[in-house]
């Protein structure tokens, strides 16, 4: 969600308005209303209907073909309400007036008029998408930006965006999407997306919004004719949005603007001339900075885990220990939406209009709080122990490398060592099939499951996947009881390894939990768990195994063993293993439990292990590697001087070498 700095919308405002009316809307028997656009004017907020519908739910006011929540309404809380408009992107604005258009209701948007303008508002939605908190299970697909470009726009935010390979991929992808969802429709008895949503009958209808910076000649009418095809659908969770080199409006749902900044918006239910939202691309990098910032700074708790085994019941999806965990909220950066320019509704004629630059900003000035811990009690450390009674046999098999037993890494690059012969063939697919299925555990994989994941925008054919399956379970090989590893489907018509593997990940975990629930004498658990890492995780997994080959390992960021999640958990263990070093004046211990965190993060983008590593160097009274340290991290960080680290950093150092500080703080080297 981006928040800009003059006379931001109230955002905050509008996502709960809209929840609160997708609520009370639920709850009557009334045809809905066919939502496409939203003013935001001052503190109140108005939706824009395509038809007029009377008796809007209370505090809305019915202003015929709009309903409109005054400023001084109260809105009721909502709980558990998805969004209901999660393709709603700002295109224009004056300040305290702003103006979004539900893309998915549009099918289509089309974006001409002059090229450095249009691309600046196709990079804003982007930006849009990416970041608006009602936008939370959104897909972005982006296409046609520069690549530089593009690796900054899945920056923004890699959970919902990502690039395709070209636009008849994404097209043939979106299409698929579209006539899924509206069989799925078809079949919960919901006229579209918004219902579906509104009625929350069991899915989410997440979009799908492909956008496409100046396609080639070639692709234009690929992509008229999809746009058909989604206007034609209504809301079937796939939208559309490119630009074109056409310098006038050429079809159904165009938006124009001109070389002054002037957007003309002409469609069956909304007139507007006024000046285009957009988004530079010299802002892009910095925008990726600050929303990068404020992931790190949010502290998002960690969901439960998902696996069915009894080792992850009570712990989250990192491996903590749920109940030492206390629910202390952290407060979200401030951060909004739309930036300052005129946007105006008709009749009035629009004034000219500067670049509109949507930079958003963090309000860095407190640190934020950390979640205390609770006491490990001895009933903790029981059902721990009760829970994982397997453990230690584990951890040696995996350690004496129990050839009956396949053995799966991830913490690290990519690594399967089982009892059958490895494939002369693919070996890397199939390691990637053994993998996709070792993260499933007991939930296992359905044959849809496993195309989407391993055959991603393609057609294959049911014998091109057995096969892949049987050569994957010859790897595999079996038990010492004959039974397969990998064995034939089930009556739940799922695949599923066989308990008993080792995936590195799980133990890594499973070391965690159970050492955290032993507090300082959990020192070894945890250790152990470090002793897994390699490398970075998953290191070069998804780089493709030939020029013109299919990318490997996409479904990685919706699964349990998403890189960067897992390097999160492995920094996390590491800076708790370093405190309880530190604690007992280990500092050598406290040196390397920071080795292993830099190990899974070479980049070495998280603070904490820098602030550990100052902490041991300052215990052992290293003043020129403190002053050495310091000056890494100015340079990592392109800090100027020591005030411009992070806030949790800058008064540790403070704690830690005050005179230090000063001293490089004055020189301005760090």
């Amino acid at each position: 969600m981006l928040r800009v700095a003059e006379q931001p919308a109230d955002v905050d405002r509008l996502d709960l308005a809209l929840r609160s009316l997708a609520a009370a809307l639920a709850e009557r028997e009334q045809p809905l209303p066919d939502i496409a656009a939203a003013w935001i004017v001052d503190q109140s907020v108005t939706v824009v209907l395509t038809t007029p519908a009377p008796q809007p739910p209370a505090p809305w006011i019915d202003d015929g073909s709009r309903w409109t929540l005054p400023g001084d309404a109260i809105v009721p809380a909502v709980t558990e309400q998805l969004a209901p408009l999660p393709a709603l992107v700002a295109v224009g604005s004056q300040p305290g007036r702003h103006l979004l258009l539900d893309l998915e209701r549009l099918g289509s948007l089309t974006i001409a008029g002059d090229s450095e303008r249009t691309l600046a508002l196709l990079r804003y939605i982007a930006c849009e998408l990416a970041c608006n908190a009602w936008s939370d299970e959104v897909e972005i697909v982006v296409t046609g930006f520069p690549a530089h470009e593009t690796d900054l726009l899945i920056a923004l935010n890699p959970d919902r965006v990502r690039s395709a390979s070209s636009i008849s991929e994404a097209v043939a992808r979106l299409r698929r999407r579209a006539a899924a969802v509206t069989t799925a429709l078809h079949a919960s008895g919901a006229a579209d997306a918004l219902a579906g949503r509104i009625l929350d009958n069991g899915e989410a209808w997440a979009p799908q919004v492909l956008l496409v910076a100046d396609p080639d000649i070639d692709d234009v009418d690929l992509l008229d004719e999809l746009g058909k095809e989604l206007r034609e659908a209504g809301r079937c969770a796939v939208a559309l949005a490119s630009t074109t080199r056409v310098h006038a409006a050429t079809g159904p749902n165009t938006a124009v603007i001109d070389e002054d900044g002037t957007l003309h918006l002409a469609l069956p239910f909304l007139l507007v001339e006024g000046a285009a939202a957009g988004l530079p691309v010299r802002e892009l990098e910095p925008l990726v900075e600050i929303m990068a910032q404020a992931r790190n700074a949010s502290d998002e708790p960690t969901p439960p885990a998902t696996e069915l085994e009894d080792w992850a019941e009570g712990t989250d999806a990192a491996g903590s220990v749920l109940e030492l965990l206390t629910a202390t909220d952290v407060a979200e950066p401030a951060m909004s939406q739309v930036p300052e320019n005129g946007i105006r509704d008709f009749p009035d004629p629009p004034a000219p209009a500067d670049p509109i630059v949507a930079v958003p900003r963090i309000d860095t000035g407190q640190t934020l709080p950390v979640g205390p811990r609770r006491e490990v009690s001895a009933a903790i450390r029981q059902r721990r122990r009760q829970s994982d009674p397997e453990l230690d046999s584990d951890l040696r098999a995996w350690r004496e490398q129990d050839t009956a037993r396949p053995r799966i890494g991830v913490l690290g690059a990519v690594s399967v060592e089982a009892p059958g012969p490895a494939p002369a063939q693919r070996r890397r697919f199939h390691a990637e099939l053994i993998v996709y299925l070792a993260q499933r555990g007991a939930r296992g994989a359905s044959a849809e499951q496993l195309t989407d994941a391993l055959w991603p925008e393609q057609q294959v054919k049911d014998a091109s996947r057995r096969v892949a399956i049987t050569r994957a379970r010859r790897w595999l090989g079996e038990g010492q009881d004959g039974s397969a590893w990998l064995p034939e489907m089930g009556s739940d018509r799922l695949y599923r390894l066989a308990p008993g593997y080792l995936l590195d990940w799980h133990l890594f975990r499973r070391l965690r939990s159970r050492g955290q629930s032993r507090g300082p004498a959990g020192v070894k658990d945890l250790r152990a768990a470090l002793e897994f890492v390699r490398g970075a995780p998953l290191d070069g997994a998804d780089r493709a195994y030939a020029v013109g080959t299919r990318n490997p390992f996409t479904w990685l960021p919706e699964s349990d063993i998403y890189p960067g999640h897992i390097t999160s958990a492995v920094v996390d263990t590491a800076h708790d293993l370093a405190e309880l070093y530190l604690e007992a004046g280990d500092i050598a211990g406290a040196r390397w439990a920071v080795q292993q965190a830099w190990l899974a993060d070479p980049d070495r983008a998280d603070d904490g292990p820098w602030r550990d590593i100052m902490r041991a160097a300052h215990a052992e009274g290293h003043a020129a590697e403190l002053r050495n340290l310091l000056g890494e991290l100015m340079r990592a960080r392109e800090a100027e001087v020591p005030e411009d680290l992070a806030p949790t950093t800058y008064a540790l150092l403070r704690e830690l070498l005050p005179d230090l500080l000063a001293a490089s703080t004055a020189s301005g080297t760090g």
